[in-house]
Formats: structure tokens, sequence, C-alpha cells
């Protein structure tokens, strides 16, 4: 997450449906918001200094690597938070 940056957001039209993802900096932490089309399943990278996030319940922790969480999720909307102070 750059300094100085404070949010972003993407969305992509898929054959599926649309996947959205934003983030925002909110009281010190990271909160990562995710969409997942029906009928698809993702994994989502967190960058939480090299630990787990606050996870929602369908997310399944998968693994710690170059310093993300990766979490397996369905279909719906995810949202995962952690303490990244500034």
């Amino acid at each position: 997450v750059p300094a100085g940056l404070d949010h972003a957001g993407a969305r992509l039209r898929t054959v599926r449906g649309e996947v959205r993802s934003a983030w925002r900096r909110e009281a010190g932490d990271l909160v990562l918001e995710t969409a997942i089309p029906g009928d698809a399943t993702a994994e989502v990278r967190v960058s939480c200094g090299g630990r787990k996030a606050e996870a929602p319940k369908g997310a399944r922790f998968l693994r710690l690597e170059a310093g993300d969480a990766v979490y397996a999720v369905g279909s719906g909307d995810f949202t995962f938070r952690c303490g990244v102070r500034r």
C-alpha cells in the first residue's frame, strides 16, 4: 500500500460477471472489499505486513506469500481488515 495514497479500486468484467476490488485506510487499518461473481472462485491477496488479515466468513487462509496473506473465496462480497499503521 503506497504511502500517501488513502484508497483505490478497480472493476473488471469477466465472462462470469463483474469482479470488484477496492481498498481504503480507515483508522490506521487497511480495509479491502472484494466482490466475486456467481459460479466463480478467486484468490485474494491482502497486504498485512506478513500477517494474516481479519478475514470474513467464507474466506479460507491459504498462505503467506511475499508479505501478503492469501485467501481462497467463492462468489460473494468479502471484507478483509488488517492493522497497518501509516
